[in-house]
């Protein structure tokens, strides 16, 4: 019985942190080189670049983002596992409400 539940938990463990690496497959990502951080927002991209130039690079940033362009989820990938990963929420007028990590 404790074994099951044991496997049980690591199942769920290992879900959530493949929900990330699933994420690199939804159409609507765009990879990164870099990333910044400023007093507005925790976590910025810049140097846009091509999945396949990402999947020549040890480290890169998988973003997605929201209608508005703003970062919805952030996840950097280093050696081809989850270095980090952040998800975002913003207030109807725009502002940073919340910054979950995964």
């Amino acid at each position: 019985m404790r074994l099951g539940r044991i496997i049980f938990l690591f199942f769920i463990w290992a879900m959530a942190v493949l929900e990330g690496v699933a994420m690199a497959v939804d159409e609507d990502v765009e990879y990164y080189r870099t990333f910044y951080t400023n007093y507005k927002h925790p976590f910025g991209v810049r140097d846009k670049i091509t999945k396949e130039e990402s999947e020549q690079l040890e480290t890169y940033i998988i973003a997605k983002k929201d209608k508005e362009g703003r970062v919805v989820s952030i996840i950097k990938m280093h050696k081809g596992e989850v270095f980090f990963h952040f998800e975002y929420t913003y207030y109807k007028n725009g502002k940073l409400a919340s910054m979950k990590s995964n």
